[in-house]
């Protein structure tokens, strides 16, 4: 079953599924503000395929059991907003009808909510994926306004619940670093082209950090390119740390088996020595 748009389907969006890619969204929910209230939270039960995705998850949860600590990724509330409304649109709005914007991400924010509520009691973390909360595309103005609010309720709900929440942003935000640690995250994956030196500065020990080796490495990069930048997220980030070696974000489909074996036999090695030299 394919993941991605799971809760936009379960709210009433209607996906295509080609043969060669990802699924997605034929087009937005949303055409015009009044349809917002309309809109139903969807049941993480009935809704969409959203009964078959968790109790895949649940048959996973209780086959690991309590050997690992497992998080599952499903969408942000700025996410959702995105692909209900549109990218342009919405970001239009965030100037024009900022207050629709608000309205909007109180909806997102209780799909999150619920969502996540149904990823605890199926034996999982929630881990948030906000690819569209990035520098790359938003400025640090929107994301203090809309969407640090937002992830700050998400962080407290959901540590009341025992659960600490992760949260992975893709592409640039050295720019909103330090909003994002402000949430009070306590887990954050880090994609390629941000900062590790500064997240690891910025943070102060506070924490868990994951990431980044360029996910382009895994389809074009030589062996040696992949072991410098192993070698440099260990240097930069694992001293005093609960640091994760990662890849920056989920690899390309043309990904080479031979390149992500060699990933891990260089990321094992390459731990073990590093934690030799701890003494």
């Amino acid at each position: 079953m394919q993941r991605n748009f799971l809760e936009v389907e379960a709210v009433g969006c209607e996906l295509e599924f080609p043969e060669d890619s990802i699924s997605h969204p034929k087009s937005t929910l949303l055409k015009d503000q009044s349809q917002l209230a309309d809109l139903k939270i969807p049941d993480p039960k009935k809704d969409g395929r959203l009964p078959y995705f968790f109790e895949l998850c649940e048959r996973v949860s209780a086959g690991i059991g309590k050997t690992a600590v497992v998080g599952l990724g499903h969408s942000g509330p700025w996410n959702l907003a995105m692909h209900l409304r549109g990218a342009e649109q919405l970001l239009i709005e965030c100037i024009t009808e900022p207050e629709f914007v608000h309205d909007l991400m109180k909806f997102t924010t209780e799909v999150v909510r619920t969502v996540g509520d149904a990823v605890i009691e199926a034996g999982f973390l929630p881990s948030l994926g906000e690819a569209f909360a990035s520098c790359s595309l938003i400025s640090p103005e929107i994301y203090r306004d809309f969407i640090k609010p937002c992830h700050q309720e998400l962080c407290e709900y959901f540590r009341s619940k025992k659960a600490p929440m992760t949260i992975h942003i893709c592409g640039y935000i050295d720019p909103i670093m330090e909003h994002v640690i402000d949430t009070g995250i306590n887990f954050v994956s880090l994609d390629a082209p941000s900062s590790l030196r500064k997240l690891v500065e910025h943070s102060n020990g506070k924490l868990t950090i994951m990431g980044n080796v360029p996910t382009t490495l895994f389809a074009t990069g030589t062996r040696e390119e992949m072991e410098k930048a192993i070698t440099d997220c260990i240097e930069t980030a694992a001293e005093g740390s609960g640091y994760i070696l990662s890849s920056g974000c989920e690899i390309p489909l043309n990904s080479t088996e031979d390149r992500v074996e060699h990933f891990f036999r260089y990321a094992h090695d390459s731990g073990r020595e590093f934690i030799s030299r701890l003494g």
